[in-house]
Formats: structure tokens, sequence, C-alpha cells
């Protein structure tokens, strides 16, 4: 006895059939900002995403968490997000953008406005150009005889002949973003002047780039940036032996086995086809088949073994309880949030089936479902990788904070007027403080005209 098995025909017999817990996640509601808070999510659509990566949802009351079959029923209408269907059969969403980048719209990007960008200096014009801060030096907000230095504001020029080789030696500003020259007699200094390298990078110099968010068009999900020695280029994003899956609005998109529940159909109407963590999963249901019979997961319904007792039943693989009823076994199938592996009913049949699309966490399969466990060393000095959000800054001893990126310019590992100390997991900047009369100046308080002659 075998059925045919078109989605309608399971959506209808799922309200009869089957149990509460078996019901499709296609005959639910929208996956709501409320389904992701009952799911452990927040309300942005990530697991606690930060506001850096605004998905603008908005507030309200419990909700059951959304089932589904596959990803095509997890769309939450929220392009800050990417949204799944995970192993266990429930829908979740992760912040598209990682630790402290901003979604501007779909777009993941240091900044999505020039209010974004601040380095604290009176005489830069702080712009956000591509998705990238830059903070280009303005000499006609410092004094006649001063220009304005990318990491110390406004600076007394330095006196120059305009010999041959003091562009290198007299005018050297040791700023990796300036070319120098000596004109009037006077050190200049200009920032990034050639029109295809206009970002200044932090170590790098002046680049087309900095990161891979600003090789990104967002025209096709399924290809990302990639910035390599300051030059874009576009990479797949998921590796030849994966299918790439794009969201229903297209700004995103994950990778797997399968990008739908309808690429996992078996042909067998008795199993319940899911798409699960891009993994296919084909769990067979014996309520589908009729009193009298079991579901084969190769075969379809056949007719159920005669018995007299229930020692007489001996199950299969991802059956249990087995019991003897008018001279027919019967057995239970998978509970709800499993499906049917080699081993029998679990929550997940391998690791492949975890990717919570957050890079710096290491998934696996155990017996409690799928696990994400948090690897700080992904993510480099001065960040740590929270499990909902990938790396932000953050901290676990003062030692952490010494090279922590404080700005787009300025490290704080090069400014020793400034000391960091980690408190609460969190890096906190305290500067010098030399008085009103005095300035710090390379560690050191000293008079404001002493500290311009070291420059």
């Amino acid at each position: 006895m075998s059925f045919l098995k078109p989605k309608f025909v399971l959506l209808a017999l799922a309200g009869t059939l089957l149990p509460a817990f078996w019901t499709s996640g296609c005959s639910g509601g929208a996956f709501t900002a409320d389904d992701a808070a009952a799911a452990g999510t927040s309300s942005s659509g990530g697991k606690g995403s930060s506001g850096a990566n605004s998905g603008g949802a908005s507030d309200g009351g419990d909700a059951a968490v959304q089932a589904c079959d596959g990803p095509e029923d997890c769309d939450d209408k929220n392009v800050c997000t990417t949204d799944r269907c995970n192993a266990d059969g429930t829908c979740d969403a992760s912040p598209k953008c990682p630790g402290a980048d901003k979604c501007c719209n779909g777009d993941c990007a240091e900044c999505c406005e020039n209010t974004d960008c601040e380095d604290g200096l009176d005489c830069t014009t702080n712009t956000c150009f591509s998705g990238q801060c830059m903070f280009v030096p303005n000499d006609a907000k410092c004094d006649s005889s001063e220009y304005c230095a990318a990491n110390d504001g406004c600076v007394v020029r330095k006196a120059c002949t305009g010999l041959p080789g003091e562009a290198a030696t007299v005018c050297d500003d040791n700023a990796a973003c300036t070319v120098d020259s000596c004109e009037g007699n006077f050190c200049h200094h200009s920032q990034c002047p050639d029109p295809s390298a206009k970002l200044c990078c932090e170590g790098k110099g002046c680049a087309e780039c900095c990161n891979d968010s600003q090789c990104d068009d967002h025209k096709d999900p399924c290809m990302v940036g990639s910035c390599q020695d300051g030059k874009c280029s576009k990479v797949p994003r998921c590796g030849k032996d994966q299918q790439c899956c794009p969201s229903a609005d297209g700004q995103t998109a994950t990778c797997g086995k399968c990008c739908s529940a309808n690429e996992c159909d078996d042909k067998v109407g008795c199993t319940v086809d899911k798409c699960g963590g891009g993994q296919c999963s084909n769990t067979p249901q014996a309520e589908q088949c009729g009193a009298g019979f079991l579901c084969d997961p190769s075969k379809g319904c056949v007719k159920a073994p005669v018995c007299t007792t229930g020692s007489d039943c001996r199950p299969a693989t991802c059956q249990s309880n087995p019991r003897c009823d008018g001279g027919a076994c019967f057995f239970d199938g998978c509970a709800a949030g499993t499906h049917c592996c080699a081993n029998g009913c679990a929550a997940c049949c391998s690791a492949e089936e975890c990717n919570d699309n957050i890079p710096c966490t290491k998934d696996g399969c155990g017996a409690m479902g799928c696990t994400h466990t948090p690897d700080d060393s992904v993510c480099g000095a001065g960040h740590l990788c929270n499990v909902s959000q990938g790396c932000v800054a953050g901290c676990k001893a003062d030692d952490d904070c010494q090279v922590r990126v404080v700005t787009a310019a300025v490290p704080i590992g090069t400014n020793p007027c400034v000391t960091s100390k980690c408190v609460k997991g969190q890096c906190q900047d305290t500067t010098i403080d030399c008085g009103d009369f005095q300035t710090c100046c390379n560690g050191a308080c000293t008079l404001p005209n002493q500290c311009l002659q070291t420059q």
C-alpha cells in the first residue's frame, strides 16, 4: 500500500490523522518577532543581536515556536536576518551582520550614515563612504600655522627648506595614509590623494577596500565580496559540495544539501519530508497508513505484523513502545522536535545540520541536539565570540584591551596617554588627566608647547 505525497495532501492529513506535534509548519502563522523571542531569539531576528543589527521588529506577547518543514517556512520579513529551519524543525534567525557591523537596509557595513562615524577630532571631516568611516583631515579647521593630523588633530607645521629628500625625512609624519611634501618652506600632508584608493585602512594605508563587506554589492546573495590586498573580488558563498539557498527576499542566503522540503521528497507517501539545517530527513509516520498498517521508510505503508502479545512486535529503527492491538503490531514514531536518523530518532543527525551562521562558534550535534560553542581565538585580541552576534568588542583581562581599535583611526595601543582596563567584560578607556595647564604627551604630562616640539 502506498500514497502519493503532494504537500497539500500532507497538510490535510495532518489535521485528522496526526497528533498535534506532527502538524506541518506550513499551516502555522508567519514567523514573527514574538516567535523569535519564544525560540530564544531577539526581536531583531537574531539570538540576542545587538542594536547595530537593526531589524525594526515590534514588541509583543509570547507566541509558540514556529514549526517548519524547510527554510521556505521561516521568512520573518526582516532583511537584516538570515532565516533558517533548524534540524529540530523550528524556525530561527541569526543577525545577517556579524559583531559590531551595522545592517543598512540589508547591507552590512561599519556605518550607514555620517553620524555613525566619530573620531573625536574637531579638524577631521567624518563621512561614511561605501560603508566605511573616513576621517579626512581638513587643514582649514586649524590655525594658519597648523595642519590637521589624522591621529592627533591640529599640529604645528614643521619648517622645511625644499631641499631634495626632505619629504621622507623632515616632513615624514609617520602616517600610513598621507603623502608628505615640502611646499612654501612648510611640510604638507595629503590624505589618500589617489582617487582609486580613497579609504584609509588601519595598519594598511590607502586602498580600494579595508574589509570584505565593502566589496559586496548584494546583487547576488550567493556571491560574497572579498577584500584582498586592498582590492575587491567576488567569491562563492558556499563550498563545492553545498547548494546556495537564497532567502525569499533575495537579500541573504544559507548553504546546505537542500534548500526546501520539496527537494527532500522520497516518494514514500507515509514519511514526513523536511529540510532542516540544510539536510534532508524522511521520518516514517504510521498514523498516515491507517489501522493495521505500518510505515516502512523505503516501502511505504505495509501490513503490520500479526501478534498475540507485545513481545511478538520487534521495533525497527525510529520505532518504539511496541504493543499488540487487535492482533496487529503498533509502534510509536519519533517525538516532536526529532526526526529519523540512521541510529534512531534525534534532534539532529550530524553536525552539518547545526550551522548557526555565526563564524566564531563551533557547531556540533550532541545527545541533546545541536550545540554551538564559542571560540574566542577566531575573533582576535580585544574581541570575544558572542554565540548570537559573532565577534564583538569585549575582554577577559586588561591585556585584551591594549590592541583594541577604539576608532577607525586611533588604536589604543599607539596612544600612551590612554589606558584601558577590562571591567565586567568590556574595555573602558581612561585618558591621563594633566590638569588645566599641562597636556599628556607620550605618556607624561608636559606643557603644550613642549609636546608640540616632539611631534
